[in-house]
């Protein structure tokens, strides 16, 4: 939970961040002016605008990614709280579940936990949650994607 909790905060930042560099850019673009003729202010504000495409391109891929990780995080964690710890299947370890704290979720589905530590995802020691796909996941919290 712990990595999955990193990733997001990283994504969240990456997508400030480049919402930051886009509002940026579309100032640059602004302050050129419509009169400018030469080939110099054309190829710069062709070059900007393609840089402008490519960087809301991005953001877009990388929110759609936040929202991916946003839901694996929110599934199990609302499913862990409600566990007792005594009754965890073999190799899952929740000593760090207490120290997320809440987290800003944009989907709220709660996954059968149960249903996805089965035995191809259970092997002696630990259980890497990213090892799951997300469509188990998905299917899991009833949206039936497989």
């Amino acid at each position: 939970l712990s990595a999955l909790s990193e990733q997001l905060n990283t994504l969240q930042h990456n997508i400030s961040q480049k919402e930051n560099d886009l509002r940026i850019l579309d100032e640059e673009i602004r302050h050129i002016p419509p009169e400018s003729n030469t080939e110099t202010a054309v190829l710069d504000l062709l070059t900007k605008q393609k840089d402008y495409r490519d960087l809301s391109r991005e953001i877009l891929n990388l929110k759609c990614h936040e929202a991916k990780v946003e839901q694996q995080l929110s599934c199990l964690q609302e499913k862990l709280q409600g566990i007792d710890p005594d009754q965890l299947p073999f190799g899952i370890d929740l000593k760090d579940q207490q120290s997320l704290g809440p987290i800003p979720q944009t989907a709220a589905r709660v996954a059968d936990f149960a249903s996805l530590v089965v035995s191809d995802f259970i092997f002696l020691g630990t259980v890497s949650i990213a090892a799951i796909p997300i469509s188990r996941i998905n299917e899991c919290a009833g949206q039936g994607r497989k």
